[in-house]
């Protein structure tokens, strides 16, 4: 989590969340809340911070991208919200940032990887 916590962007142009991602930052705060419960209320100010910031830009699930999903999970086995969240980039346009391309590539989402 630590490796997440930056403040967000003031500019964030084009940059959007899918909803499963928040769910899958709080499954990691509440995991994290077991070992250090001050550390976990300062990540849920973070978190809450974020959901300000993009209160605008959250993109829920919808039927286009469950069914998205459905297509997608029989050939690319992975975790559930993995592949949401790579429905989600496919069914808007977008790219999916993040650390772990390699559990994304067999979607066909477009990836960029930050800390390269």
């Amino acid at each position: 989590m630590s490796k997440r916590k930056s403040p967000p962007p003031t500019e964030s142009g084009g940059c959007w969340l899918a909803g499963i991602t928040l769910g899958e930052i709080r499954r990691g705060i509440e995991l994290h809340r077991l070992k250090d419960p001050v550390a976990a209320g300062s990540l849920d100010r973070w978190l809450s911070g974020l959901e300000t910031h993009y209160a605008e830009r959250i993109l829920p699930v919808t039927a286009a991208i469950a069914d998205r999903w459905g297509h997608l999970s029989p050939h690319q086995p992975r975790p559930v919200s993995d592949g949401l969240i790579a429905a989600t980039a496919i069914e808007h346009r977008l790219s999916v940032v993040t650390r772990n391309v390699d559990d994304f590539r067999r979607s066909g989402v477009n990836t960029l990887n930050p800390f390269l």
